[in-house]
């Protein structure tokens, strides 16, 4: 379900057709968000993929490597 949610949040944050208001100081405020919505999407990013590699992929990686 958090691949899902993951995979949603990449969508709303990159998709198209998004434009920010014409005043000036209120789209100073919309690029700094979406410049802080892609960082908080990235790092959200690593941390559910080392999440991921611990919970699933490395006992079977150990198990084939006879570690």
């Amino acid at each position: 379900i958090s691949a899902i949610m993951l995979s949603f949040l990449g969508w709303m944050i990159w998709r198209p057709n998004q434009s920010c208001p014409s005043d000036p100081e209120l789209a100073k405020y919309c690029e700094t968000s979406k410049k802080w919505n892609k960082r908080i999407f990235w790092l959200s990013v690593i941390i559910w993929s080392t999440g991921f590699f611990f919970s699933t992929l490395l006992l079977p990686l150990r198990n084939l490597l006879g570690v």
